[in-house]
């Protein structure tokens, strides 16, 4: 069984001469164990991509399946608990809640899934040890660095041991160019 199987995927945004695509005609294989990298210039449609895969935008054309459903068959609600049960996000701009203390962000996933809030503040706290954050536990998002910052989105996506996870990072690529690495489009 693949992880992900995305077959003929095409999403446009405008109609006429306005419209724009986004992605066309995109096809691959994502297995369970693989790490899989989506890499183009600004504005390739990238982003786009990973949101139709993962089931937060749904493609003007073509199927997706994750652990072979289609995902864009299902329900609204469905296709919510596919979300929160198998996959995991660390997003762009991370997302994080700013009224919510480090350790209460990554329990989000936990309190979403009903578990006991001591529970889910122990299992997010035990997240936050794998990215070297516990000590931070305690303050909101805005005092802590981006890379913190981009930590704690990791150590939320993680917290529910999702099937799947979904990295949607611009900054990798930037970071490796200032670096003095070159990475590939």
């Amino acid at each position: 069984m693949n992880a992900i199987e995305a077959r003929d995927l095409s999403k446009w945004f405008g109609e006429g001469e306005t419209r724009t695509n986004a992605v066309q005609n995109v096809a691959f294989d994502a297995h369970f164990q693989e790490m899989l990298f989506i890499v183009g210039p600004s504005g390739s449609g990238k982003t786009t991509l990973l949101s139709i895969i993962s089931g937060i935008l749904r493609p003007n054309q073509g199927t997706v399946k994750i652990k072979d459903q289609d995902i864009w068959s299902l329900s609204a609600d469905k296709l919510a608990d596919m979300r929160l049960n198998t996959v995991g996000f660390v997003f762009q701009d991370f997302h994080l809640f700013p009224k919510l203390t480090t350790v209460e962000n990554v329990a989000v996933p936990l309190i979403l899934k009903r578990r006991k809030w001591d529970e889910a503040i122990k299992e997010a706290l035990q997240a936050l040890e794998k990215v070297g954050l516990a000590q931070r536990r305690g303050l909101s998002p805005q005092k802590l660095s981006g890379g913190e910052q981009q930590r704690v989105a990791i150590a939320r996506a993680i917290v529910s041991q999702p099937d799947i996870l979904v990295w949607m990072n611009r900054r990798l690529r930037s970071t490796a160019t200032r670096e003095g690495r070159s990475s590939s489009s």
